[in-house]
C-alpha cells in the first residue's frame, strides 16, 4: 500500500491532477475497507470462513500481472542512491514487534511481561533506526523530512483518523453478530450504506480541496465520522437498521471519504517532487500501523467489558480517537491558507 500511493504521488505532479488521483485511491482504499466486511460475510455464509484467506491468491495474481503490464519498470540513471539496508531491516522490525505487540497485549495484558517486553524491543529497534537514520550517509528516511509542518501533521492525523475508521467497521460488525443478531450476510450487506458512499464523497472532496482549505475537509469528514461513533455508543438493543445503523453507516462513509483524500493532498502539499514517494509511503505506512493500534484498543474495550456497555464504551473510545484527529487537522492545517490547486 506505501508504494502503491508513491507511485502516484511520483507520477502526478502536485494540483489538480495529483488531487484526483488521491481521491481515487482513498476512496477506493476506504471503501474496500467495507467492501471486504461484505465479501467475508458472503464467504462465511457460503463456501467458509477459510475462503476469507483463500481468496487473496487469486487476488494477488490478478495484481502481479496487472503491476507486470501496467507499472514502467525504473531506468539505472533513476537509482541514484543504495538501499538503507540496515534502516529498512531495524524500521521493518520494530513496526513489526510494535503491531504484534497490541495484539498480544489484547489477549496476554498490556502489563504482563511478554507484552511489556515486546513493547521494549519495538522501541529499541525505532531508537536504533533513528539514529542509523542520523549517521546514514543515504537514509531511508531523513530525519530532515520531519520538519515539513504539513507532513507531521498528515501523518499524525492518518494514524488517528485510520485508528477510528478500522475501529468503527471492526466494533460495528461484531455488534451486528453479536448484540443484534446478525447473519454474517446480513452484516456484511449492512454495510453497503457505507461502502457506497466513500467513492463518491472522495471524488467530490478532491474537487473541493481546489477551491477551499483542505484542513476544513478534514474536520468537516471526521465530524461526520464523530457522529456516527457517538450514535453508535448510544443504541439501543433493540435497535432496527433504518432507525439504527443507516445513519452512522452514512455518515462514516462521507466522513471517511471526505477526509481521507484530505488527509493525503495535504499531507503532500509543498513536499518537493524528489521527496514525494518518500513521503507518501510514510503516510500510508502510518495509516496501517494506525489502523492496527486503534483495533487492538477498542478490542481491549471489549474484553474487559461484557454486553451492549461494552460496545457503547467501544465507540465512545472510537469518538475519543476522531476528535483527536480533529484537533490534530486544526493545529496543523486549518489556520493555513494555502489550497491544492
Amino acid at each position: 500500500m506505501p508504494a502503491a500511493l508513491s507511485l502516484l504521488a511520483v507520477t502526478f505532479s502536485e494540483g489538480r491532477d495529483r488531487n484526483r488521483a488521491l481521491a481515487v485511491f482513498g476512496g477506493v482504499g476506504g471503501m474496500a475497507g467495507s467492501v471486504g466486511v461484505v465479501a467475508s460475510g458472503l464467504l462465511t455464509a457460503g463456501p467458509g470462513w477459510r475462503w476469507t484467506f483463500y481468496i487473496n491468491i487469486p487476488v494477488g495474481v490478478v495484481l502481479i500481472l496487472l503491476a507486470a503490464m501496467f507499472l514502467a519498470a525504473d531506468r539505472l540513471s533513476d537509482r541514484r542512491t543504495r538501499l538503507d539496508l540496515p534502516g529498512a531491516v531495524t524500521v521493518t522490525g520494530g513496526l513489526l514487534l510494535f503491531v504484534y505487540a497490541l495484539h498480544h497485549g489484547t489477549m496476554h495484558g498490556w502489563l504482563s511481561g511478554s507484552t511489556l517486553a515486546l513493547f521494549a524491543a519495538a522501541a529499541a529497534l525505532l531508537v536504533a533506526f533513528v539514529r542509523i537514520e542520523a549517521r546514514s550517509a543515504a537514509p531511508l528516511v531523513p530525519l530532515s523530512t520531519f520538519r515539513n509542518r504539513s507532513l507531521v501533521a498528515g501523518n499524525v492525523t492518518a494514524f488517528l483518523a485510520t485508528s477510528a475508521f478500522l475501529s468503527f467497521i471492526f466494533i460495528g460488525s461484531l455488534l451486528m453478530q453479536q448484540q443484534l443478531g446478525y447473519t454474517p450476510t446480513e452484516t456484511g450487506l449492512a454495510w453497503l450504506a457505507t461502502t457506497a458512499t466513500i467513492l463518491p464523497t472522495a471524488m467530490i472532496g478532491a474537487r473541493l480541496a481546489t477551491g477551499m482549505n483542505v484542513g476544513w475537509l478534514m474536520i468537516i469528514g471526521l465530524a461526520f465520522l464523530a457522529f456516527g461513533a457517538v450514535w453508535l455508543a448510544r443504541i439501543p438493543a433493540d435497535a432496527g437498521y433504518l432507525d439504527g445503523l443507516l445513519v452512522p453507516f452514512l455518515c462514516a462513509g462521507l466522513g471517511f471519504g471526505l477526509c481521507e483524500p484530505a488527509i493525503q493532498i495535504g499531507a503532500l502539499t509543498g513536499v518537493a517532487h524528489s521527496d514525494a514517494g518518500l513521503a507518501s509511503g510514510l503516510v500510508e505506512t502510518t495509516r496501517e500501523v494506525g489502523g492496527a493500534t486503534g483495533v487492538a484498543a477498542v478490542s481491549t474495550v471489549l474484553v474487559l467489558n461484557s454486553g451492549l456497555d461494552s460496545f457503547h464504551t467501544a465507540f465512545t473510545v472510537i469518538g475519543v480517537l476522531t476528535v483527536l484527529s480533529v484537533i490534530t487537522a486544526a493545529v496543523g492545517f486549518a489556520r493555513s491558507t494555502r489550497r491544492c490547486t
